[in-house]
């Protein structure tokens, strides 16, 4: 017998998971099981290592994309509340090494929403709303710190891990700009955002260098790893400054968003690699 088709009219499965109703059910589920596992390594020991994997990639996978992407505030305050938990969990309860784990996940996810910012840019660089731009900021204040103390306190500089904090200090000086650029003046805000036609892709290509250039894992996967970051950076800066040179000269909306779609994959490549 033939497939039976939807009857005339019925809404769609893909516009029913873009409805605010379906958006906050996901959203209260993410947030609920989350507390589930904050609160299980209590109640039943998680001794294993696949066991502690399990739970922090979960925990990650249920807390962080909210924390990113929803649209209202408060949720995503709430989200970052559940993230830095279970940050603590892992690192004093699971022993995860989250001084080697959030400087991966954390520019990763924010390179993939700068990718989805790119493409709804009306023009490229684009402001960094003043809520993201803090809560970011305050993240890698906190990265920073777990850096610090897990590799750096008492143990001497090591320039690998010296690198690590450089590179907290371009990305914060990227954010910073980036919000400001939303919160000044509109005479301010463009000049500013001229001046970004330069300053990203040169901080994203000192990025770039930086991966290049340090050493911290020497073995051969790792040396590759590094290598194909810090060439992907560099190809970011390029495409960052073509993309700022074709926005700057009004073009066509067609041209306009293959410039956009350019940068985004730009964006999204080096975060899905970390």
């Amino acid at each position: 017998p033939a497939p039976s088709r939807p009857p005339k009219g019925a809404p769609r499965l893909s516009s029913l998971i873009r409805t605010p109703a379906m958006l906050r059910y996901t959203t209260s589920l993410a947030l609920a099981c989350a507390t589930v596992l904050l609160v299980f390594p209590h109640a039943w020991p998680v001794t294993t290592d696949a066991a502690r994997a399990a739970v922090t990639v979960v925990q990650t996978a249920l807390v962080w994309p909210v924390a990113l992407y929803h649209s209202a505030l408060p949720v995503r305050l709430l989200a970052l509340v559940f993230a830095a938990l279970g940050c603590v969990q892992q690192a004093f309860v699971l022993g995860i090494n989250t001084g080697e784990f959030y400087p991966h996940l954390i520019p990763g996810l924010l390179l993939m929403r700068g990718g989805v910012l790119a493409l709804g840019s009306s023009g490229l660089p684009f402001p960094i709303a003043a809520s993201q731009g803090v809560c970011t900021l305050a993240v890698l204040l906190l990265l920073a710190v777990g850096q610090w103390y897990q590799t750096l306190l008492g143990r001497g500089l090591h320039v690998a891990h010296v690198a690590h904090e450089l590179m907290f200090i371009v990305v914060g000086c990227l954010v910073l700009t980036g919000t400001l650029q939303s919160v000044l003046p509109a005479p301010r805000a463009a000049r500013l955002q001229e001046a970004r036609r330069l300053l990203d892709p040169i901080c994203y290509a000192a990025l770039g260098v930086l991966f290049l250039s340090h050493i911290h894992d020497k073995s051969a996967v790792g040396t590759a790893w590094h290598v194909v970051l810090g060439w992907a950076l560099i190809g970011q800066a390029a495409a960052l400054l073509l993309a700022s040179f074709v926005h700057a000269h009004n073009p066509p909306q067609g041209v306009a968003s293959l410039a956009n779609a350019c940068v985004a994959y730009a964006w999204v490549m080096p975060g899905v690699w970390l």
